[in-house]
């Protein structure tokens, strides 16, 4: 009997076993952190910090390559706008140059006493009085003037007239109100003289 005995006991504690078995093994990572010895704590510690550590590293050279690739493209903007400022710059000396080259070869012809046509003659009293000045004041007599071709084209020629008619529409202005206010004054003059 003691044979069927032991078989019932078996049975009835066979389900608690298998219960207890599953436990472990759900709860065998703790059973092996427990078991680890504090050398094994420090090292598995010291192992997580290093990794802590490598990620902040790795996210803080992420921020400043993002950064230093903000301030090349910062940078290649602020060239290329000084870039496009230079070009206007230099078109804008280009001109000045050319138009102060043009101006000389017209003193100088009109110095020789040259026959210089009209257009370019403006064109040196507009871009500069004081040349035009001397070389009028300078000038040669010539008993063989040479006839020289324009050194001004259309365009130059159309953007001086502009100038020109601005300015002359400014002193044609006050010439007229010159002339109005002569005109009124003659008439105040006697209405005064028969008083």
């Amino acid at each position: 009997m003691e044979l069927g005995t032991n078989n019932k006991i078996q049975s009835a504690y066979r389900p608690l076993v298998q219960g207890l078995m599953r436990a472990n093994s759900q709860n065998g990572q703790l059973a092996a952190d427990d078991e680890m010895s504090p050398f094994e704590k420090q090292r598995a510690a010291e192992q997580a910090a290093k990794e802590q550590q490598k990620a902040a590293e790795e996210h803080r050279k992420k921020q400043a390559e993002e950064q230093a690739l903000k301030q090349k493209e910062q940078e290649q903007e602020m060239l290329e706008q000084e870039l496009e400022n230079s070009k206007k710059e230099a078109e804008a000396m280009e001109d000045m140059f050319e138009a102060f080259a043009k101006c000389i070869k017209i003193a100088a012809r009109i110095t020789k006493g040259d026959i210089v046509p009209m257009k370019d003659m403006k064109f040196l009293a507009e871009h500069e009085p004081d040349m035009y000045k001397q070389a009028i004041l300078m000038r040669m007599p010539n008993d063989h003037p040479k006839k020289h071709k324009s050194l001004i084209n259309d365009e130059e020629e159309e953007t001086a007239d502009n100038d020109m008619s601005a300015e002359n529409a400014g002193a044609d202005a006050s010439a007229e109100n010159t002339a109005e206010a002569c005109e009124e004054a003659p008439a105040a003059e006697p209405a005064s003289d028969a008083g």
